[in-house]
């Protein structure tokens, strides 16, 4: 499946897929092999990628509300009618706004909010621990 440039996921499904076609049956499940288990835990290491995703920090924040009304008459997060604006609007958005603000596009998204939000909290208080803001964010990443 490596040669063939199978993502980590597929590699999983086929596995399983052939694990349950052996329950079916009354076999043995190979899926459950230990050297299987392993081989696909490395798989999985081997198409990890570093996360490049930069966060919003406030002075970024602070820069990217500024630089709004000069692109548009609308906020961040609602239309000119005052409706809330969809993901895509708002990615479309960012990609305008970040390259005004001296930022680099393909490192700062969406979800960079979410990442400067998640940093603020560790950084700023001592009674949210770390396992407690990645629970209640939904990070799965190490802070």
């Amino acid at each position: 499946m490596f040669q063939h440039q199978y993502t980590q996921s597929t590699a999983n499904t086929y596995v399983s897929a052939l694990g349950y076609c052996h329950r079916l049956v009354g076999a043995p499940d190979p899926s459950k092999v230990f050297w299987v288990v392993e081989m696909l835990k490395g798989y999985k290491k081997m198409g990890m990628r570093i996360d490049n995703r930069r966060p919003i920090t406030l002075p970024i924040l602070r820069n990217l509300i500024e630089v709004t009304p000069s692109l548009c008459s609308t906020s961040l997060c609602s239309t000119f009618e005052g409706c809330a604006v969809s993901r895509k609007m708002f990615s479309d958005f960012l990609s305008l706004v970040f390259p005004s603000c001296g930022l680099d596009s393909s490192k700062y998204k969406g979800h960079s909010f979410r990442i400067g939000a998640a940093t603020f909290a560790v950084r700023s208080t001592k009674r949210y621990g770390a396992l407690k803001i990645r629970r209640v964010s939904h990070l799965h990443s190490p802070i």
